[in-house]
């Protein structure tokens, strides 16, 4: 956002100087357009916050939701691509649902099988009550009419951007929410809810209370093959806010006992983020944005990177270390592990200090648990770049027209080589001499060939967290 913030005293800067911008210069090299593909989802709609999934056949599936009214609605969407997915010609979208005009978080899993199970939160009024969604599809996904839909539980709490919504072992869903904690307007009650068959029946799905002690914001789920749940969130009970771990080794359904929490070190502040991410034998491991803390904190608006193999409802069976990447590299990140359980992460890039906006990418080859560990990353598409290649004509009345946001909300997928495929926001502005506004919010994606190595090597020195 800080260059939302800056926006005009750069929209005065570029006037007096009359002169384009060059290539965002910064610490993470801008690597040439032969990596990564870059081409818009779904363009009929401003849209925002996708969710991808890559299935066993190598389809390539996606849910967002509407960012502006279609027709009177604000449509939850689905979106798939079985071959050639970076050309859009090849992705084809249908609308599941409607979010309602204060609603959103769609999410997306895929079963075993490869169908598509979406959650959003539909919401049609600012305070008032939501509701979660759940939709399943089993063939022919992208026609509308081929998906069945239940509204489940209301809610006077939206996920916020959380990653709330996972398959079991079984691919049965599963979903994490909060509410207001009755008698209390300082601590929120943690509900785990569950269905094992005929998900479209709103009864066939029960809730578990796991936890009353906390003040949670923007979950990140994950399930381990052996039936366990493992959740992290910020917890704002405190000032600065806190990072919690969660987690369930079996009878995750049927007995708060057998949750756990733990808070782990360290401090969240303004703009941090969560993503939590398995590997194949179902080690826990985080990305965590910290925030902007003030420069008291060493690890401000740094991403750290942490591990837990067992017992992680302990503090000390965790391990981390940060500044693997510059300040303001890590915003929105998001986390996913390879099948040699190497992490791969994808992220929005702020940085005002080297003037570098965009979306980032860095993967680590190797000692990924230990400070020593080897990353490299790249930036895989600057606000400038998105300038150059597709220019927005300036709205009457206005002076200026810029993209000013790429690489927000990014959600990241690897092929079984271990290649990403990255879904991202990109905002795109108006201003000068009309207020300054956003005209155009869509979802892109960046898409790279199955076994290629789209790193740009480039170490950094972590640093632990205390």
């Amino acid at each position: 956002m800080k260059r939302i913030v800056m926006l005009a005293s750069w929209l005065l800067i570029l006037a007096l100087l009359a002169a384009p911008t060059g290539a965002a210069a910064g610490a993470v090299n801008s690597p040439a357009d032969l990596t990564f593909q870059k081409l818009w989802i779904y363009s009929a709609n401003n849209a925002t916050g996708v969710s991808l999934a890559l299935d066993s056949s190598g389809t390539l599936q996606a849910g967002f939701t509407a960012y502006s009214p279609s027709s009177g609605k604000w449509p939850a969407y689905y979106a798939a691509c079985s071959a050639n997915c970076s050309l859009a010609a090849s992705w084809t979208t249908a609308i599941v649902g409607d979010v309602g005009a204060f609603g959103g978080d769609v999410r997306l899993a895929v079963t075993s099988t490869g169908h598509p199970r979406l959650m959003w939160f539909s919401q049609t009024s600012a305070g008032g009550s939501g509701s979660f969604n759940y939709a399943e599809c089993s063939s022919a996904c992208t026609s509308a009419s081929q998906w069945s839909k239940v509204q489940l539980n209301s809610d006077l709490l939206a996920p916020e951007n959380s990653r709330y919504f996972a398959l079991n072992r079984n691919d049965s869903p599963r979903f994490v929410y909060k509410d207001i904690h009755p008698g209390s307007s300082t601590y929120f009650d943690i509900y785990y809810a569950s269905c094992s068959s005929s998900c479209t029946t709103a009864t066939n799905w029960s809730k578990l209370l796991i936890s009353s002690q906390y003040q949670p914001v923007e979950f990140s789920m994950a399930l381990d093959a052996s039936g366990g749940a493992h959740l992290a969130f910020r917890d704002a009970l405190v000032t600065p806010n806190r990072l919690v771990y969660a987690g369930c080794a079996a009878n995750c359904t049927s007995s708060s006992s057998s949750w756990s929490a733990v808070v782990l070190p360290g401090k969240l502040g303004s703009g941090e983020a969560i993503s939590l991410a398995l590997d194949a034998q179902g080690h826990t491991r985080l990305a965590v944005y910290f925030g902007y803390l003030g420069s008291s904190y060493a690890y401000s608006d740094r991403l750290s990177y942490w591990f837990c193999d067992s017992t992680c409802s302990s503090a000390s069976s965790w391990g981390n270390y940060y500044s693997f990447l510059p300040a303001d590299y890590g915003k929105t990140v998001d986390l996913a592990i390879d099948a040699q359980g190497l992490p791969h992460l994808a992220f929005n890039v702020d940085s005002a200090a080297d003037s570098t906006y965009g979306l980032g990418y860095a993967a680590c080859s190797g000692s990924c648990q230990s400070p020593s560990a080897a990353w490299q990353g790249q930036l895989v598409e600057s606000t400038d770049d998105l300038d150059a290649s597709n220019p927005v004509t300036v709205a009457p009345g206005c002076s200026l027209s810029a993209w000013m946001e790429v690489g927000l909300y990014p959600s990241i997928v690897l092929d079984a080589s271990g290649s990403p495929q990255i879904g991202y926001d990109a905002a795109h502005y108006q201003g000068g001499s009309c207020s300054i506004h956003a005209d155009i919010n869509l979802v892109r994606l960046a898409i790279t060939k199955s076994g290629t190595n789209p790193l740009q090597h480039k170490e950094f020195i972590p640093k632990v967290v205390k």
